[in-house]
């Protein structure tokens, strides 16, 4: 297993570990199949490289609000959903001030101590990459599945386990942040404008670039 896969499947026997053997087997395996799956769909062709601020990065946005639906994490964007619309004038690497729009996907799971709920982990990846670029053997689509594909899903695994065991005793957010790429606009956008971390935010983790070997599963033309 190349190293930069490796807490990916660590997830797996996290979830797995107290099963026993037999059905312990059949689960890890549908696990490593779902994290395949989402991570073929992300760093697909079809995703044309979830370039900054494009459709394809709201598409990535779009599915990544829908697992966080359909596992029950609650949502914690604009007017009651999961995405966080993010636009104005950002910095931009090299180019300065420019208007821009991009978006956030945000859901939470609250607390279940009564004094430790307004403490926060924040756990955080970026859907997007940097689209379509300079062929590469022919190639002009970066896939992206190390930057971010991998930290995404990763992020939503931990979802998984917290979701559906007991209820954590701190707060736990889960970011996906738009335009990491042109200078973190969505990141930006998201310690500018508070909701639930307005509190106390007791430690953050932003999960990139776990997915060595998955790059090489598409095939030798795929870019990182």
């Amino acid at each position: 297993m190349h190293p930069k896969t490796a807490h990916l499947f660590i997830l797996c026997l996290i979830l797995s570990a107290a099963l026993p053997g037999s059905a312990r087997n059949r689960h890890h395996d549908r696990l490593l199949d779902r994290i395949r799956g989402e991570m073929e769909f992300m760093a697909s062709d079809a995703m044309q490289g979830r370039g900054s601020g494009t459709h394809d990065e709201l598409v990535t946005a779009v599915y990544l609000a829908s697992e966080l639906r359909a596992m029950g994490v609650a949502p914690m964007g604009d007017n009651g959903g999961y995405l966080q619309n993010v636009s104005g004038e950002f910095n931009f690497y090299r180019e300065g001030k420019k208007q821009w729009n991009t978006r956030n996907i945000i859901g939470v799971i609250p607390g279940r101590d009564p004094k430790l709920k307004d403490q926060v982990v924040l756990l955080t990846a970026h859907m997007d990459h940097i689209g379509i670029r300079k062929p590469v053997n022919g190639d002009d689509i970066y896939n992206g599945a190390d930057d971010d594909a991998s930290g995404c899903i990763a992020v939503l695994q931990l979802a998984r386990i917290l979701a559906h065991g007991k209820s954590p005793r701190h707060t736990v957010i889960f970011a996906f942040f738009g335009s990491e790429e042109t200078g973190g606009q969505g990141d930006q956008y998201f310690l500018e404008h508070p909701q639930h971390h307005r509190r106390d935010p007791r430690t953050r983790s932003q999960t990139q670039r776990s997915g060595g070997a998955a790059d090489r599963a598409h095939g030798p033309h795929r870019h990182p």
